[in-house]
């Protein structure tokens, strides 16, 4: 009966903790992502003469401008869907989105939740809560 408390209270304190190990994890894997795709859009850059892709498109392996530059799904851990690549200024310069600005599912801390995770290549990741 004892063992049995002690192991209820022990499971008690360590299941929260788990839980925001767990939404840290995926935060961080969100913004390795956000940066990786940054970089295959500078790639991208550097071969047409420093200008970016003219229009918005979700980053898939196929059907983009980035073909040949991205080898494998990039999918958000949260939202369990692809990025976005959205232009600014005809090509000028862009922002690469989180899928979960425009889903229910968000990405969480201990203590509130992320509205939005925008990668910008002047600011680098931005968090909105």
């Amino acid at each position: 009966m004892i063992v049995v408390a002690i192991i209820s209270i022990l499971a008690a304190v360590m299941i929260p903790n788990f839980v925001n190990a767990r939404n840290a994890a995926k935060l961080t894997s969100c913004s390795t992502i956000l940066k990786n795709i940054a970089s295959i859009v500078e790639m991208y850059s550097t071969d047409y003469e420093g200008k970016y892709p003219a229009f918005d498109f979700t980053i898939t392996l196929s059907g983009t401008p980035l073909d040949g530059y991205i080898d494998k799904a990039y999918i958000c851990p949260v939202a369990k869907a692809s990025y976005e690549y959205k232009q600014i200024n005809n090509g000028v310069s862009y922002n690469i989105y989180c899928p979960t600005y425009n889903s229910t599912l968000k990405h969480r801390t201990n203590r509130e939740i992320i509205q939005k995770i925008v990668f910008s290549p002047k600011e680098g990741v931005i968090t909105q809560y």
